[in-house]
Protein backbone atom coordinates (compact mmCIF):
# COMPACT_ATOMS: atom_id res chain seq x y z
CA UNK A 1 0.00 0.00 0.00
CA UNK A 2 1.52 3.24 -1.13
CA UNK A 3 -0.05 5.02 1.63
CA UNK A 4 2.08 3.42 4.25
CA UNK A 5 5.50 3.81 2.44
CA UNK A 6 8.24 5.34 4.04
CA UNK A 7 11.26 6.84 1.97
CA UNK A 8 14.50 8.17 3.03
CA UNK A 9 15.93 10.72 0.80
CA UNK A 10 18.43 12.86 2.38
CA UNK A 11 21.19 12.22 5.42
CA UNK A 12 23.04 14.10 7.58
CA UNK A 13 25.20 13.73 10.05
CA UNK A 14 27.64 15.29 12.65
CA UNK A 15 30.46 12.80 14.24
CA UNK A 16 33.97 13.33 16.11
CA UNK A 17 36.12 14.65 13.36
CA UNK A 18 33.22 14.65 10.77
CA UNK A 19 31.44 17.55 9.80
CA UNK A 20 28.83 16.46 7.51
CA UNK A 21 27.44 13.44 5.39
CA UNK A 22 30.11 13.80 2.45
CA UNK A 23 33.20 13.64 4.98
CA UNK A 24 31.76 10.59 6.73
CA UNK A 25 31.38 8.51 3.59
CA UNK A 26 34.95 9.38 2.50
CA UNK A 27 36.30 8.62 5.96
CA UNK A 28 33.94 5.00 5.71
CA UNK A 29 35.06 4.28 2.20
CA UNK A 30 38.88 5.17 3.31
CA UNK A 31 38.76 3.23 6.57
CA UNK A 32 39.78 6.83 7.77
CA UNK A 33 39.60 7.00 12.22
CA UNK A 34 38.30 10.23 13.29
CA UNK A 35 38.87 9.79 17.04
CA UNK A 36 41.33 10.16 18.94
CA UNK A 37 42.75 7.13 20.91
CA UNK A 38 45.71 6.76 23.32
CA UNK A 39 47.04 3.57 24.86
CA UNK A 40 48.97 2.63 27.34
CA UNK A 41 49.88 -0.71 29.42
CA UNK A 42 46.80 0.73 32.27
CA UNK A 43 44.29 2.49 30.52
CA UNK A 44 42.51 3.20 26.61
CA UNK A 45 41.46 6.84 26.31
CA UNK A 46 39.18 7.54 23.33
CA UNK A 47 38.04 10.74 22.67
CA UNK A 48 36.27 13.17 19.98
CA UNK A 49 34.81 16.06 19.32
CA UNK A 50 32.24 17.25 17.20
CA UNK A 51 32.88 19.85 14.86
CA UNK A 52 31.77 23.34 15.11
CA UNK A 53 29.93 22.52 18.60
CA UNK A 54 29.74 26.22 19.81
CA UNK A 55 28.63 27.61 16.65
CA UNK A 56 24.89 27.96 16.18
CA UNK A 57 23.04 30.31 13.60
CA UNK A 58 19.53 31.06 15.99
CA UNK A 59 18.80 33.57 13.35
CA UNK A 60 18.36 31.26 11.32
CA UNK A 61 16.23 29.35 12.79
CA UNK A 62 14.22 31.76 14.63
CA UNK A 63 15.03 31.71 18.01
CA UNK A 64 16.42 34.31 20.23
CA UNK A 65 19.79 34.64 21.17
CA UNK A 66 18.89 34.24 24.88
CA UNK A 67 17.09 31.14 24.15
CA UNK A 68 19.75 29.83 22.27
CA UNK A 69 22.21 30.65 25.01
CA UNK A 70 20.37 28.05 27.24
CA UNK A 71 19.49 25.82 25.05
CA UNK A 72 20.51 22.00 24.95
CA UNK A 73 23.45 21.96 22.24
CA UNK A 74 21.99 18.40 21.37
CA UNK A 75 19.00 20.21 20.22
CA UNK A 76 21.06 22.52 18.41
CA UNK A 77 22.53 19.68 16.79
CA UNK A 78 19.53 18.28 15.91
CA UNK A 79 18.22 21.15 14.08
CA UNK A 80 21.55 21.74 12.06
CA UNK A 81 21.09 17.72 11.06
CA UNK A 82 17.36 18.07 10.15
CA UNK A 83 18.65 21.31 8.03
CA UNK A 84 21.59 19.25 5.92
CA UNK A 85 19.37 16.62 5.70
CA UNK A 86 16.72 18.29 3.68
CA UNK A 87 19.40 20.05 1.84
CA UNK A 88 20.86 16.98 0.70
CA UNK A 89 17.61 15.31 -0.36
CA UNK A 90 17.23 18.94 -2.49
CA UNK A 91 14.66 20.22 -0.45
CA UNK A 92 13.99 23.31 1.80
CA UNK A 93 12.95 22.16 5.38
CA UNK A 94 10.98 25.54 5.44
CA UNK A 95 9.36 25.25 2.79
CA UNK A 96 8.70 21.69 2.25
CA UNK A 97 4.79 20.73 1.92
CA UNK A 98 4.51 17.20 2.62
CA UNK A 99 4.06 15.36 5.76
CA UNK A 100 7.32 14.59 7.66
CA UNK A 101 7.17 12.78 10.90
CA UNK A 102 9.85 13.10 13.26
CA UNK A 103 11.30 10.43 15.21
CA UNK A 104 14.51 10.54 17.77
CA UNK A 105 15.84 10.86 21.30
CA UNK A 106 18.43 12.68 22.80
CA UNK A 107 20.37 11.80 26.33
CA UNK A 108 19.98 13.82 29.73
CA UNK A 109 20.68 17.75 29.72
CA UNK A 110 23.92 18.01 31.02
CA UNK A 111 24.47 21.35 29.29
CA UNK A 112 22.00 22.47 31.94
CA UNK A 113 23.75 21.74 34.99
CA UNK A 114 27.28 22.44 34.18
CA UNK A 115 27.20 25.73 31.64
CA UNK A 116 23.66 27.27 32.33
CA UNK A 117 22.95 26.83 36.09
CA UNK A 118 26.77 27.59 37.13
CA UNK A 119 26.09 31.11 36.49
CA UNK A 120 23.95 31.73 39.21
CA UNK A 121 24.58 32.07 42.75
CA UNK A 122 24.05 28.87 44.84
CA UNK A 123 22.99 30.80 48.15
CA UNK A 124 19.56 31.06 49.16
CA UNK A 125 18.73 32.44 46.36
CA UNK A 126 19.47 29.50 44.42
CA UNK A 127 16.12 28.96 42.49
CA UNK A 128 16.29 32.54 41.25
CA UNK A 129 16.93 30.90 38.06
CA UNK A 130 14.24 28.29 37.67
CA UNK A 131 11.36 30.95 39.31
CA UNK A 132 12.03 33.46 36.40
CA UNK A 133 9.02 32.88 34.40
CA UNK A 134 11.11 33.38 31.10
CA UNK A 135 14.00 30.83 32.05
CA UNK A 136 11.62 28.29 32.59
CA UNK A 137 9.70 28.18 29.37
CA UNK A 138 13.18 28.04 27.85
CA UNK A 139 14.21 25.13 30.03
CA UNK A 140 11.11 23.24 29.30
CA UNK A 141 11.82 23.66 25.82
CA UNK A 142 15.27 22.68 25.73
CA UNK A 143 14.22 19.17 28.13
CA UNK A 144 14.85 15.68 26.14
CA UNK A 145 10.92 15.19 26.18
CA UNK A 146 10.40 18.01 24.13
CA UNK A 147 13.42 16.80 21.35
CA UNK A 148 11.03 15.94 18.67
CA UNK A 149 8.58 18.50 18.89
CA UNK A 150 10.60 21.67 18.73
CA UNK A 151 11.67 20.08 15.34
CA UNK A 152 8.84 19.83 14.48
CA UNK A 153 7.70 23.15 15.74
CA UNK A 154 10.74 25.53 14.32
CA UNK A 155 10.72 23.52 10.56
CA UNK A 156 6.60 23.82 11.00
CA UNK A 157 6.51 19.87 9.93
CA UNK A 158 3.24 18.58 9.55
CA UNK A 159 3.02 14.83 10.87
CA UNK A 160 3.70 12.69 13.71
CA UNK A 161 6.91 14.22 16.19
CA UNK A 162 7.61 11.50 18.93
CA UNK A 163 10.66 11.34 20.89
CA UNK A 164 11.68 8.32 22.63
CA UNK A 165 13.92 7.22 25.63
CA UNK A 166 14.89 4.17 26.66
CA UNK A 167 17.64 3.07 29.53
CA UNK A 168 19.52 -0.05 29.01
CA UNK A 169 17.14 -1.64 26.55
Amino acid sequence: DSELDIAIIGMSCQLPGIKDINEFWYALVHGKCTINIEKSKESLIVSGQIPDLHYFDYDYFGITPSEAEIMDPQHKKALESVDAAFKNAGYDPFLYKGNVGVYGGCGFNSYLINNVLTKYPSDNNKDNFINDLHNLSMLVASDKDFFCTRISYVFNFKGPSFTTQSACS
